[in-house]
């Protein structure tokens, strides 16, 4: 319904609005100075890539179910054949989401350590 998709498409955009700081400090503190600039060149080719694989793959999908009228799942029931399209494209991103569960933040390669060894956000 209306308030699902709302839902949902409200974490898409939190979900891209916090990704791209995210990601370009964990490339600037974990790729070495002289490879940055194409490791941030091939981040940015994901934009891309993924929009052109998106409709190559979404399209082959919606073909592949639009030959059926109505699709029986286990537990979930009849469901209609664009509702299937969601499920089957939805699985790389759970997939990458529990890849994205492993990774681990690296230390801050332009902090400034305290006495502590603790990144401190200011100079004293």
């Amino acid at each position: 319904g209306f308030s699902g998709l709302f839902l949902a498409r409200m974490g898409v955009g939190v979900g891209e609005a916090t990704l791209n700081p995210a990601a370009l400090s964990m490339i600037a503190d974990t790729v070495p100075r002289e490879r940055l600039a194409s490791a941030m060149s091939f981040y940015g080719m994901g934009i891309y890539l993924g929009s052109g694989l998106a409709f190559l793959v979404g399209g082959s999908v919606v073909q592949a179910v639009s030959q059926t009228d109505v699709i029986l799942l286990p537990l979930i029931g009849a469901i209609a054949p664009w509702r299937v399209t969601f499920l089957i494209v939805g699985v790389p991103g759970l997939i990458a989401a529990l890849w994205v569960l492993t990774l681990r933040e690296p230390p801050r390669s332009g902090a400034i350590a305290g006495a502590s060894g603790a990144a401190r956000t200011s100079k004293p």
